[in-house]
């Protein structure tokens, strides 16, 4: 994939984010020291920068009415 006005045969690279969730449940499985590094190694497998990396600690994705600070910041920095 080529930049818009990069000079012929450069490529640019993609900025990707990581969002990783903990669930209070599944805690003792899912914490951000197994999440976090797989999905490093595969942006860096795809050629991709990362940018940021967005953590909700101990937040539901299921209960109505939970606010999840670092996805709802993640999106506005992809709005933006």
């Amino acid at each position: 994939m080529g930049c818009w006005g990069c000079p012929m045969g450069i490529r640019a690279r993609l900025r990707a984010a990581i969002y990783i969730r903990i669930s209070r449940s599944r805690r003792e499985l899912l914490d951000v020291q197994r999440q976090e590094p797989p999905c490093q190694a595969f942006c860096t497998e795809q050629g991709w920068d990362v940018v940021e990396i967005y953590i909700d600690d101990n937040r539901s994705a299921w209960k109505r009415g939970i606010r999840r600070d670092a996805f709802e910041r993640m999106l506005a920095d992809v709005r933006a």
